[in-house]
């Protein structure tokens, strides 16, 4: 049986981690023919997620983690004015990092890289894989709330019968409190 490795890069989110950490066991569960590495980029400005790694490394060794250096993140007033365009920059800086991850302890390992899977915010990190010549997959990580909601949106757009059109951000309320609202 031929092994190789699976790379997930997930965003340096405490549920964004778990939820690829538990992907990734689902994974190897199913087909042991893989060998997985998790690349843990750090929070901006919480605590660094290494106690929940270190307890799941003592718990389940199929799954390898790769802790990256930590990058300088973006002005923390671009964190309160857009908090997407915020971690979609902070997640760019770690570019390099994950580049040299992937040919240090990937390419130059026994096994074979089959794949390079990141979730969607980390979506900026498929050149690379297009540069090493790997393919890439997006894994969408979403609760039930969202799911419902993303399922709610026709019958909105049905109901409101407008496009979508370019607004000031300035004008309207972020996006945290409308989902929140949306869910109540």
């Amino acid at each position: 049986m031929k092994r190789a490795e699976l790379v997930f890069i997930p965003t340096p989110r405490m549920g964004h981690l778990a939820s690829a950490i538990a992907f990734a066991k689902h994974l190897l569960d199913r087909d042991g023919r893989f060998s997985i590495m998790i690349l843990v980029m750090n929070p901006a400005f919480a605590p660094t997620n290494h106690s929940l790694v270190q307890l799941i490394v003592a718990s389940d060794t199929r799954v390898r983690f790769i802790h990256l250096p930590q990058v300088d993140p973006p002005p923390k007033e671009l964190f309160f004015k857009f908090v997407e365009k915020f971690i979609t920059e902070y997640v760019v800086n770690y570019t390099s990092h994950v580049k040299e991850a992937i040919i240090n302890h990937v390419l130059s390992a026994s096994l074979p890289l089959a794949d390079l899977v990141g979730d969607l915010l980390c979506f900026s990190k498929i050149h690379v894989a297009h540069e090493l010549g790997v393919p890439s997959y997006v894994f969408f990580i979403a609760n039930a709330a969202f799911c419902g909601f993303m399922l709610y949106l026709p019958t909105q757009h049905d109901q409101v019968g407008i496009e979508f059109r370019e607004i000031d951000p300035e004008s309207i309320i972020p996006s945290y409190i409308v989902l929140v609202l949306c869910l109540h």
